[in-house]
């Protein structure tokens, strides 16, 4: 399943000293397969965002990568990491070998919890 969170730039909020302040918003984090069943949900889910008259149109959908989704990542990066790094190392670690992508991707996801 994919996580997805939805903010819009419609609207003011309010500050702590009770200021108006035009700022993005986020709406909601919604569970769905993909973008559109996670759209359809939000709408239905959350009524309250039509009848006070947000663009559904203009929400900003972002796909964000769950705990699961990093910890296969992980998996995938560690399984793949030594026979790419041997390969690298043959060829004299070009820039544009897997295992340098495999090394950014490992560097992004180790302290992610």
């Amino acid at each position: 399943m994919n996580e997805y969170l939805f903010t819009s730039i419609e609207g003011e909020t309010v500050s702590p000293n009770f200021s108006e302040v035009e700022n993005c918003q986020l709406l909601a984090r919604i569970n769905a397969p993909n973008k559109n069943a996670a759209r359809n949900k939000l709408l239905e889910e959350n009524k309250w965002i039509t009848v006070t008259d947000f663009s559904a149109e203009e929400l900003i959908v972002d796909q964000i990568i769950t705990k699961e989704q990093i910890s296969d990542i992980k998996r995938i990066v560690d399984f793949l990491w030594e026979s790419a790094k041997s390969s690298c190392e043959e060829m004299n670690y070009p820039q544009d070998h897997i295992f340098m992508v495999l090394k950014r991707i490992k560097e992004m996801v180790v302290d992610y919890k």
